[in-house]
């Protein structure tokens, strides 16, 4: 494990917030020169805290609906195991593929712009190893709140910094052209590429690129610069809580409760297996038990039950989903 100090863990704060942002401007905000700010940036990288700079989009806003796959394995081997998740990996439409530790083995995550792409996939890999599910269930993506990761401050971290979050899940479909595709597929996984290196590759002003880049946030296609932290590494795990309700009329009021909690990174709404999806960033499992016997404290008569799972590892993730 890493040990960061408060330096360390404010730049990646302020790296998560927007990537983008100078060096000198996250100088001034953690108390920093740039020169110091951009060492510290380079040895982060190089320590594998921070392993990429990406774009946060929201693929339902470019018309993809994200469907989710969660899959329990039976009689598999490692080999079949490993043969399963290249399979999935080599799908065009798949964006993220990760095993898990609890309920379910293998998370799938596949956007279509097109539901008999899905189900064409599907159908192929259960012909292909079904015998090798136990069983398995299919959830559509409907929303989702992304939150800053407060945890990194620890006690610095102030109530305020929960009130602002990206949501995920646009109810509209945004009006973009070819080229805003073509921006939006260099930054997607490169969130720090240069408005010089950007308008060299799309062979456009640095002009035109900054006011493309405007509208595309303002359509709510792009929603942030952000970076993916090896939690591992500075000694936190990612945790996933399937929150089951007895109660439905209390879903937002829980909702508001626990996205106070600096240890909460994302509050999801899927259709099926859960009524709330809480994804944490813990120190260990006790933290977990804690935050989740408090919230079934506070709403006694709301909260049937809950299961979880621990993630392990994430085998592909894409940032923008491929056109047809």
């Amino acid at each position: 494990m890493i040990k960061l100090d408060k330096k360390d863990r404010k730049i990646l704060y302020q790296l998560d917030l927007d990537c983008r942002q100078s060096s000198n401007q996250i100088g001034r905000k953690v108390g920093l020169p740039r020169s110091v700010v951009n060492y510290r940036i380079a040895r982060l990288n190089e320590q594998g805290i921070t392993r990429n700079y990406y774009t946060l989009i929201d693929p339902m806003a470019l018309g993809f609906i994200p469907i989710r796959i969660h899959i329990k394995f039976q009689y598999a081997t490692t080999n079949i195991i490993k043969e399963i998740i290249d399979y999935f990996v080599q799908i065009k439409h798949t964006t993220l593929v990760g095993l898990a530790e609890g309920f379910f083995n293998l998370s799938v995550v596949m956007d279509v712009q097109d539901i008999h792409d899905f189900y064409d996939t599907w159908q192929d890999a259960k012909k292909r190893y079904g015998n090798y599910f136990q069983n398995y269930t299919l959830s559509f993506f409907v929303s989702e709140m992304r939150f800053n990761q407060s945890y990194l401050l620890q006690d610095e971290a102030k109530k305020e910094m929960r009130e602002t979050f990206a949501f995920i899940g646009k109810r509209n479909v945004a009006e973009i052209d070819t080229i805003d595709i073509e921006i939006l597929k260099a930054i997607s996984s490169n969130a720090i590429m240069s408005l010089v290196e950007l308008s060299k590759k799309m062979d456009m002003s640095s002009v035109a690129i900054r006011y493309r880049l405007k509208k595309l946030v303002e359509k709510g296609v792009i929603l942030g610069y952000k970076i993916d932290i090896d939690a591992s590494k500075i000694g936190y795990h990612k945790v996933k809580v399937y929150v089951n309700l007895r109660d439905f009329s209390n879903r937002n009021q829980i909702i508001q409760f626990i996205k106070y909690n600096h240890n909460i990174i994302n509050i999801d709404t899927n259709t099926g297996e859960s009524d709330i999806e809480f994804d944490f960033v813990v120190e260990d499992g006790n933290k977990i038990r804690k935050i989740m016997s408090d919230l079934i404290d506070r709403f006694p008569n709301s909260i049937k039950n809950y299961d979880m799972i621990t993630h392990i590892q994430l085998f592909k993730y894409v940032y923008f989903p491929e056109f047809p």
